[in-house]
């Protein structure tokens, strides 16, 4: 995804790619993964032109790595609704290894 929302030198600009957070859902009985991704631009159409990108290259990309997965993306700008989104499983048993943090597959 960052290639297709910075170029292909995206690598070289990390301070522009995607913070990210992945967590795993329902692990036993459905499993699936959520993710949070903040889009940090400040400039507000470079930031929309980002983001229409993404809704457009999501599902290709999961369906190339997951023939039957799909993909909801949606824009949220409340923090409180973000919370209440993330912490819903919480009742249920978290692991570390169930979640990806932000950077998480950045190199040094």
């Amino acid at each position: 995804m960052n290639r297709d929302l910075l170029g292909p030198k995206w690598t070289k600009r990390p301070d522009e790619r995607l913070f990210a957070f992945y967590f795993l859902e329902k692990r036993i009985v459905n499993p699936h993964w959520h993710a949070l991704l903040m889009i940090d631009e400040p400039d507000g159409e470079k930031r929309e032109r980002q983001f229409s990108q993404l809704l457009l290259d999501a599902g290709p990309a999961w369906r190339a790595l997951k023939r039957s997965g799909t993909v909801d993306v949606q824009l949220s700008d409340s923090s409180e609704a973000l919370r209440r989104y993330v912490a819903k499983g919480l009742p249920d048993e978290v692991q570390y290894a169930s979640v990806v943090v932000p950077r998480g597959f950045d190199r040094k």
